[in-house]
């Protein structure tokens, strides 16, 4: 399986808000600039040395800083992408971007939009085991409404999808 992973370069990155689901992100303690880049680079050359991997650059935008974390715009599969529709209205610009990015730029033959309570968080919460397995987190961002949808979408193409969902509980709990 040929695996797409997309990268966002880190221009515009920033801690600009705090998110009530990650405790290690405050607007007190910016990233250090030099070494954001030195790890993305790091990052992006180890990925595009990588054969069975299809690497697409997303565009950033001055206001939409989280867009380095392109991992959360969805999931691939084959020809079909389905964008996240993310948990935190801070997020929920880039589905645009992202919508643009899969379906004009990169043309993926079918983009699908989630329904407004039908939360999910993409490759930040899913994983591929294989082929036919996917396993995705849920409970924290995403939701069961939102695998639920996935895992009809994904079956259109191939009804021997299975999506394996993980309930998952804050760190402090």
């Amino acid at each position: 399986m040929m695996r797409t992973l997309v990268l966002c370069p880190p221009y515009y990155y920033d801690v600009t808000y705090e998110l009530a689901t990650n405790r290690w992100m405050s607007v007190y303690q910016k990233p250090f600039r030099e070494r954001v880049w030195e790890q993305w680079l790091a990052l992006y050359e180890r990925c595009r040395l990588a054969i069975d991997w299809r690497l697409l650059l997303a565009p950033p935008y001055p206001e939409l800083p989280d867009m380095t974390f392109v991992a959360n715009a969805g999931l691939p599969y084959h020809n079909l992408f389905i964008l996240s529709n993310y948990f935190h209205q801070e997020r929920r610009p880039e589905s645009n971007v992202h919508w643009s990015f899969f379906s004009q730029w990169y043309g993926f033959e079918n983009v699908y939009a989630l329904a407004g309570d039908e939360f999910f968080e993409g490759q930040g919460d899913a994983v591929w085991l294989n082929e036919r397995q996917l396993l995705v987190g849920y409970g924290i961002r995403t939701s069961m409404k939102g695998i639920q949808r996935v895992t009809q979408i994904l079956r259109t193409r191939n009804p021997a999808i299975q999506v394996i969902p993980l309930p998952m509980k804050p760190l402090d709990q």
